[in-house]
C-alpha cells in the first residue's frame, strides 16, 4: 500500500476512486449559484419515507433514557423481598443465544 503524501497521493486516491480532476474554490472564486443572487442551485435532496423513518427512530432512541428505572425498583424490590426468580431455562438460553456459552 503507497502512502498518501502531497497533492500526488491525493490524486492518485481520486483516479482510484474515478475521479478525473478534483476541484477546490480558489480565493476570490464566488461560493455563489450561477445566474447570482436570489436564485438557488439546481442540487436538491430528497429523503425515502424509510430513511425520515430511520431518523424518526434514531432520535427517539437517543431521547429514552438509558435505563428504566420502574423496572430496576421493582426487580429490586423482589429480590428483597426474596420472590424475584429466574428461569433456569431462559438463563440458559440466553447465555447460547449471546455466544457466553
Amino acid at each position: 500500500m503507497a502512502p498518501i503524501g502531497g497533492s500526488k497521493g491525493i490524486e492518485d486516491a481520486a483516479r482510484a476512486y474515478g475521479i478525473d480532476r478534483l476541484s477546490r474554490p480558489r480565493k476570490g472564486d464566488s461560493t455563489e449559484a450561477p445566474g447570482g443572487a436570489g436564485e438557488s442551485p439546481s442540487d436538491a435532496v430528497s429523503l425515502s419515507d424509510q430513511a425520515k423513518s430511520l431518523a424518526s427512530a434514531r432520535k427517539a432512541v437517543h431521547e429514552a433514557p438509558e435505563v428504566r428505572q420502574e423496572k430496576v425498583e421493582a426487580i429490586r424490590q423482589a429480590i428483597a423481598d426474596g420472590t424475584y426468580q429466574v428461569s433456569a431455562r431462559e438463563l440458559a438460553r440466553k447465555l447460547i443465544d449471546a455466544g457466553v456459552v
